[in-house]
């Protein structure tokens, strides 16, 4: 067994298990010197499919014997009696490990927070499904508060029946207890943010009062898993909407909400799913980080309404961040890698550990993110909208919709020290019926949080933010070495990989030998847990072609761009790199993260979201490497991918004996292996009518944006430029730009 990783990842630490369904990591916590994590498979609420695991500085994988399994990503150190509880767990500081009576403690657990009536023995504990318990971490005794109702939502009539007592949401979250109540949190379906004070009788919905009528994940404070330091702790709970991420801080009493962007479309399904699971806790002696929709932040440890200025964006991420942990001064992070949800090729459910650096996140990728305030939203005169935090991007956009029949005037204020003192920095007048305009904020010094207030009422009204780091992410060779670059000729090892099916987790790659002087011959290898690529002979050849997720989209290649078709309609470009190696008949689509998935098109990966969290139409670009990759897919918590070279090493490349040779690494490395780049358009020697708009072109997320018109009227012709701002396919006319006749006119968008 090899113990050598590959851009903080062991594939030695791989965890599977025998539920055909998922195997996500659902929290990681160091507890008396050893790194315990819990594994989840998809709906377990009895128990059973997953494990307690740990290790210690030898790194060597132990799976406890006294696991319980079950659906669960909670964990809490009882400040009382020092003892961790994880799962359905209980663990001693002498490593002793207890389990609850999980027909006693039945469902998807969630959360944990002490008691608020004996907080000396017992803890509160919530599920997925609206169970609540109060548990004994000394004597295991269960006592149920709010039964879990998972059965009941198994069919429409069990379901209304249900209605009347369950608390609202369907995909329950995070549990905490602070300042004399318990909160807890469901991001599904509207969601819900209630607190319990501990008195009445909390099966019934009224002992609760609901905070939000949102989708919420973490709750949580400065103390993290230990629960407050003191009783004036603020809480912290995480949540988002259609338009952005949401922040709601409980402080004194009270709670505020305030928003900031998000850097992915992947978790918007109203089902929430795909949000597992957003967290604040430490990551460093001092030192809190926050990960939400795609973005890790530095956030402060005593973050509150009127001590808000300190947030920094310090990257975007592809992985499915679970939950992290400080650990022999790196910090790691749990994974949820990969199912068989609607992937065809992963052959078996699998998740890792990724060891990584708080310095690493601050190079990993280009913070760039986007949000709003309003959408389509009626709004009035001197009401001012909530908070929106746009410090720590160096490049920061407004967009402002004003819908109604007559023209208005937008003030834009900031919080200039992020202490509640708002002052006029700006104001935007917008004409009416539609009216759009695109302005560049300008701020004080120092000024990280803004709002907008409308100076008379108006009607469907819209704003929203783009914001980015002017600083661009540089490349990392060692990435790229041993891969054949694009550009040449040249031998090198294509083909397709896939998992295998077994618990010994292995990868099968039938290797297609290219070039222009091959005989295309393809042979078949094998490679395991041991990190040796060995030839096999095996009955299994490869396919011609080979299934994709359900949801893979149609490629045209239209000589100008690739027209991309979703499945349930509409037909979006995206830019071609001439240089770059692809062939259509290469593995297009994968789902390299669970729920999720990455196009390969043009030389440029592409994260795809699922379509209801909006598929095609919310493409965001990643990189383009330029290498002549002919698959990829995801392994023992890595990204792998063919393409490699006849010559060249690096320090993720392993070959065979032959030579033939695979890529290891972690998604995330795509981010430094080359920005986005391209060049296409949606139009291209077409007969246009007047007011025929053009199919949608994908600009977000690149740099250095020119636009070339030209065409063969004989007279001047005034072309105009819509923009989707808030990818929710609601153009608004950005400019109008005039092209005489006979030549070739240029444009060069603003960042």
């Amino acid at each position: 067994m090899s113990n050598k990783s590959f851009s903080g990842i062991y594939p030695h630490l791989a965890v599977t298990n025998d539920v055909n369904s998922e195997c996500g990591i659902g929290a990681v916590v160091l507890y008396a010197g050893r790194l315990y994590w819990i594994t989840y498979p998809a709906s377990a609420p009895k128990g059973g499919g997953g494990k307690l695991y740990s290790t210690d500085g030898s790194l060597k994988l132990f799976e406890h014997p006294e696991s319980v399994g079950g659906t669960h990503a909670n964990r809490h150190i009882h400040a009382a009696t020092g003892k961790l509880v994880i799962g359905a767990h209980v663990i001693a500081p002498d490593g002793t490990v207890k389990s609850f009576d999980v027909a006693k403690l039945f469902g998807r657990i969630t959360g944990t927070g002490d008691s608020l009536n004996n907080p000396g023995e017992w803890v509160y504990i919530n599920t997925m499904e609206d169970g609540f318990y109060e548990a004994n971490v000394n004597t295991l005794e269960v006592r149920c508060l709010r039964r879990d109702m998972i059965w009941e939502m198994a069919n429409r009539e069990s379901r209304l029946a249900a209605a009347k007592e369950k608390l609202f949401g369907d995909h329950g979250k995070g549990g905490y207890t602070a300042q004399g109540v318990f909160i807890r949190s469901n991001n599904a379906h509207m969601g819900v943010l209630a607190e319990w004070n501990g008195k009445g009788d909390a099966q019934k919905r009224e002992s609760w009062r609901v905070i939000d009528r949102n989708k919420y994940t973490e709750v949580t404070g400065p103390g993290g898993i230990h629960g407050p330091n003191s009783s004036t702790d603020p809480v912290w709970a995480l949540g988002w909407d259609d338009k952005s991420v949401l922040m709601n801080v409980r402080c004194g009493g009270q709670w505020t909400r305030m928003r900031l962007p998000k850097a992915s479309y992947t978790q918007d399904s109203d089902n929430g799913w795909y949000t597992e699971w957003p967290r604040i806790r430490s990551s460093a002696p001092g030192r809190h980080l926050m990960c939400m929709h795609g973005m890790f932040y530095d956030f402060p440890g005593q973050f509150t309404p009127l001590q808000k200025n300190g947030v920094r964006p310090l990257c975007r991420h592809l992985k499915m961040i679970s939950d992290w942990e400080w650990f022999q001064d790196r910090l790691v992070f749990a994974c949820n890698d990969a199912t068989p949800f609607d992937n065809p090729q992963v052959g078996r459910q699998s998740s890792n550990l990724w060891f990584s650096s708080y310095e690493n996140l601050c190079t990993l990728s280009e913070p760039l993110g986007f949000g709003g305030v309003w959408a389509h939203e009626n709004v009035y005169c001197d009401e001012p909208s909530e908070p929106f935090y746009v410090g720590g991007f160096d490049v920061r956009t407004l967009h402002i919709v004003n819908g109604d029949s007559s023209g208005a005037g937008f003030r834009v204020e900031c919080d200039k020290n992020g202490r509640g003192v708002w002052v006029p920095c700006m104001t935007v007048n917008a004409s009416a019926n539609n009216g759009y305009r695109q302005i560049s904020l300008v701020l004080p010094e120092g000024a990280e949080w803004v709002r907008i207030v409308p100076e008379k009422d108006a009607s469907s009204c819209s704003a929203f933010f783009h914001l980015r780091m002017a600083a661009d992410v540089s490349v990392d060779e060692s990435l790229r070495y041993g891969l054949q670059p694009a550009e040449g000729g040249g031998r090198f090892f294509g083909g397709r990989l896939r998992a295998v099916e077994g618990e010994d987790l292995r990868l099968r790659y039938f290797a297609k030998d290219c070039g222009a002087e091959t005989d295309g011959a393809v042979r078949t290898y094998e490679i395991g847990v041991d990190m040796v690529l060995q030839a096999v002979k095996t009955p299994d050849p490869m396919p011609d072609t080979e299934a994709g997720p359900s949801y893979t989209p149609v490629i045209r290649d239209t000589g100008h761009s690739y027209a991309i078709i979703a499945p349930g309609g509409g037909t979006y470009h995206v830019a071609k790199n001439e240089s770059c190696f692809d062939e259509l008949d290469s593995r297009l689509v994968r789902e390299v993260v669970t729920e999720r998935a990455m196009l390969l098109l043009g030389g440029t990966f592409f994260e795809l979201p699922w379509p209801s969290s909006g598929g095609v139409s919310k493409l965001k670009p990643v990189a383009t490497p330029c290498m002549r990759i002919t698959d990829f897919c995801s392994w023992r918590g890595m990204l792998v991918m063919t393409g490699v070279g006849e010559t060249g090493d690096g320090p993720h490349i392993i070959r065979a004996a032959d030579g033939t040779g695979l890529w290891f690494g972690n998604v995330d490395d795509l981010w430094r292996m080359g920005a986005p780049r391209g060049t296409g358009g949606p139009i291209k020697d077409k007969f246009l009518y007047k007011n025929q708009a053009s199919e949608p072109f994908l600009l977000f997320g690149y740099r250095n944006i020119k636009l070339a018109l030209e065409h063969g009227s004989c007279a001047t012709v005034y072309f105009t430029v819509d923009v989707d701002f808030a990818g929710d396919g609601s153009f608004a006319a950005w400019s109008s730009i005039e092209a005489p006749a006979g030549v070739q006119t240029t444009f060069d968008f603003p960042e």
